[in-house]
């Protein structure tokens, strides 16, 4: 589909566009769940609980966040490589799988690496359509991203090769919501802020955090209109519920940022 008139009057004033990329641009292909599990099995560790797992998964990965923050960043002895693999010895040991220590390390070094290839990941509808897009119009193009330092190593995977720039928070020193991840992709094309647009799926870290940082954003959200109503500071026109209805609407209708 070409650019229309309205596409590019929609984006006129901004010289930089950036997306966050997980559940914006990319989605796990199953369940981190299903992927332990089957990896366990893989192994000779069949039958591991799934909702055990994933009920794991949430509550490890917010404690390890909390006590190791941006994925060890700034922990002596520990980088994300590392987090993750203790993240994942933790899960199996938290659901008590029975994996002897030594194979429970061997599994968990195979999930590490299989998330970094497309085994794991799902390019959403639209993703790549919009960002060819938001190129051919001219525009810069980047991430930012609160992921840690195998982001590109996964983005070249999935080919997505069109981006100028990917910033994450583990090589910035700093997490979405912060300014200052903001402000580096500013800096990395020297333009103002009221000439970037950012394109995430959380309304507090993508959508809030952008517009702090004085960013025109837009959000990719099924939620409702009685939720939109209650979010302070969220613009209806600014959210859209996939990818394909963001690039039509930029295409046919006018969007007051």
């Amino acid at each position: 589909m070409r650019l229309t008139p309205k596409f590019i009057q929609n984006l006129q004033r901004f010289r930089l566009v950036t997306f966050d990329i997980t559940d914006t641009l990319l989605t796990f292909k199953r369940s981190p769940a299903i992927q332990y599990s089957e990896t366990a099995a893989n192994y000779g560790y069949p039958h591991l609980n799934q909702d055990k797992l994933m009920q794991s998964f949430r509550t490890e990965f917010k404690m390890l966040m909390k006590k190791y923050p941006n994925y060890g960043k700034t922990t002596p002895n520990m980088d994300w490589n590392q987090w993750w693999i203790k993240l994942v010895l933790n899960i199996f040991n938290s659901i008590e799988s029975g994996i002897p220590e030594k194979d429970a390390l061997i599994i968990a070094k195979e999930l590490v690496r299989l998330y970094r290839t497309d085994v794991c990941w799902l390019a959403l509808d639209g993703s790549t359509e919009l960002v060819s897009k938001m190129k051919e119009s001219g525009k810069k193009v980047g991430v930012i991203s609160n992921f840690d330092a195998s982001l590109p190593q996964i983005l070249k995977a999935m080919n997505f090769n069109e981006f100028d720039f990917i910033l994450t928070a583990y090589d910035c020193g700093v997490l979405k919501p912060n300014k200052g991840i903001f402000d580096l992709a500013l800096a990395k094309c020297d333009i103002k802020s009221d000439q970037a647009l950012h394109i995430g799926n959380l309304y507090d870290l993508d959508y809030l955090g952008a517009r702090a940082a004085g960013w025109s954003s837009a959000l990719i959200s099924e939620m409702t209109d009685e939720e939109i109503s209650i979010r302070e500071g969220l613009n209806r026109q600014h959210v859209f519920k996939t990818l394909p209805d963001l690039i039509n609407a930029l295409q046919h209708t006018q969007i007051d940022w």
